[in-house]
């Protein structure tokens, strides 16, 4: 057997394959995750240290503490040279704490585009952490939650289904076209070998 119907039929049925795949996981981990993520949200919102400004010390025995960073580096895009990573366009900031450990952190929505444009490496930047994570980053008036916030992983949860279920029906409608495609492949090869 030739080597390339083999490859091309790995790509054309794998490529489907594993998008149900994934379908399937975000699909099942999204209520999987939720009811968690969503107490976190509520403690995380009933903490009065967590709702503090974070320009002001928050209030003691909390879940939420503030610490200063400098920002390492911030990345902007695919185009940034100093990105944290070439693939992806999720605006993130690497943060270099007091005791000397490093944390990268990927931000949410515009405000976290707006955080890396306007905040350059060197900037001393305020940082809430919330039970170990940090979760909103913050530099003069300019602030940006992370991906890891407790509300934003609680609305994360809510369409990861939705896009569980987008991605199902890309790959049986691209594993339908596939073998539809494979099929002819085969008519063709067979009538070229009458």
């Amino acid at each position: 057997m030739n080597r390339i119907p083999l490859l091309l039929r790995s790509l054309f049925l794998g490529v489907p394959a594993v998008a149900v795949i994934f379908g399937i996981t975000a699909l099942v981990a999204g209520p999987m995750q939720a009811p968690r993520d969503k107490a976190a949200a509520q403690a995380f919102r009933d903490d009065p240290s967590c709702a503090a400004d974070l320009a002001q010390a928050p209030a003691a025995n909390g879940a939420c503490s503030v610490v200063d960073a400098v920002v390492d580096m911030v990345y902007v895009g695919p185009t940034d040279t100093q990105a944290l990573r070439t693939t992806s366009t999720q605006p993130a900031v690497r943060l270099r704490f007091p005791d000397g450990t490093v944390h990268n952190a990927d931000l949410a929505d515009s405000a976290g585009r707006a955080f890396v444009k306007a905040v350059y490496p060197g900037t001393t930047a305020r940082v809430q952490l919330f039970r170990g994570k940090v979760v909103r980053v913050a530099e003069g008036d300019i602030a940006a939650e992370t991906s890891s916030a407790p509300d934003v992983m609680a609305s994360s949860d809510a369409m990861l289904p939705w896009a569980g279920a987008w991605m199902i029906a890309g790959g049986l409608v691209a594993g339908f076209f596939s073998i539809r495609f494979l099929r002819r492949l085969d008519g063709a090869k067979a009538g070229a070998h009458a």
